[in-house]
């Protein structure tokens, strides 16, 4: 190692969030951490280090540029953490890609680590229909090939969520770190009618949208006291807002695990609606999560009963931010992979 600080490198996009706050666990436990930007996605904050890329600037200066940080900067660091196969030098099945980046840091011995969100990997199950007839033959051809040069030249890889664990072989689960929770207030529902039910989805088809739509609309229809919030393609911002106005949160009934809307529900004492694969609970070799599980079949009996134990949505939404508390706190996580750093680095000595 180049000092007794551990150094380390967040990239090349900050996925949902996740990168920022990992990083910034980091950085409070004394870890040297930067997250590297140059494709970011929406809701999420800038990286500490972005290059500066302007409208006009050609492909042939971008890549100038990229090939100058990782031959400058990349050397600086102890361990570099990819996330979703962005590379600072975009797709890593590429010969440029792999001959000024990934083949020095293998050189140095440098420890490389890959985090898979969602996705990136999910997209590329033959079975799973769901994702994959919505991407172009040519554009899943190259996430294929960047996955799999990932996983070669990746020491060890992590998955945030259950169901990935059989799309990522020898990865391992570590819980989506999510900024702030313990400074989140809690707003536990009073019960009062009528109960008001969000769903925010990012993706219609993966989170069951049109089937929520539905059952939603067949209760009020049959005399039920609801009111439902649908809120698509809004500012972060926004749907943080209407969350801490309502008393329960539909997150998916399709995916087959929580996803962020999940924890930033829970964190605020919502009851949440969500379908966890039981398969998957018993994966993950953790605790199962306290929420009130649906699928498209069962939803319309899970809101009845919600609707009739409503008195119980506050105390049931407190349980659900002690458990996001002890398992998304972005320091639990960070301790977490310090741990594997340090193991993986004292191989190279």
């Amino acid at each position: 190692m180049k000092s007794s600080v551990l150094r380390v490198l967040h990239g090349s996009v900050n996925f949902a969030d996740e990168p920022y706050s990992l990083t910034r666990g980091l950085k409070e436990i004394g870890v040297e951490a930067s997250l590297f930007t140059n494709r970011n996605t929406s809701f999420s904050h800038d990286g500490d280090i972005t290059l500066p890329v302007k409208p006009d600037d050609g492909h042939l200066l971008t890549h100038w540029r990229e090939l100058l940080f990782c031959m400058t900067q990349l050397p600086r660091y102890d361990v570099i953490h990819y996330h979703s196969s962005n590379t600072i030098i975009p797709h890593p099945s590429r010969r440029l890609t792999r001959f000024f980046e990934l083949d020095p840091e293998k050189r140095r011995g440098q420890v490389v680590v890959s985090t898979f969100h969602g996705t990136d990997v999910r997209e590329l199950s033959v079975s799973d229909a769901l994702y994959r007839d919505e991407i172009a033959p040519g554009t899943l051809r190259y996430m294929e090939q960047d996955f799999a040069a990932m996983l070669a030249y990746s020491d060890l890889c992590y998955v945030p969520t259950a169901d990935l664990l059989h799309l990522v072989p020898g990865s391992q689960l570590l819980p989506q770190s999510v900024l702030g929770l313990a400074e989140t207030t809690p707003r536990p529902s009073p019960g009062h009618l009528p109960l008001t039910i969000l769903h925010a989805p990012s993706n219609r088809k993966t989170k069951g949208t049109d089937r929520i739509i539905r059952v939603v609309e067949e209760l009020i229809a049959k005399g039920y006291e609801l009111r439902f919030v649908l809120l698509e393609n809004c500012p972060h911002d926004e749907v943080l807002r209407h969350m801490d106005a309502a008393d329960i949160v539909i997150d998916q009934v399709v995916m087959r695990w929580y996803c962020v809307v999940s924890v930033e529900a829970a964190v605020r004492a919502k009851a949440v609606v969500v379908h966890c694969d039981p398969e998957y609970i018993k994966q993950s070799s953790m605790p199962p999560p306290p929420f009130q599980d649906a699928t498209e079949a069962t939803l319309k009996h899970c809101l009845i009963d919600l609707y009739n134990n409503r008195e119980r949505l506050g105390e049931w939404g407190m349980h659900n931010r002690r458990f996001v508390l002890e398992r998304h706190d972005p320091l639990v996580n960070a301790r977490r992979v310090v741990s594997d750093y340090q193991r993986l680095l004292n191989t190279r000595r």
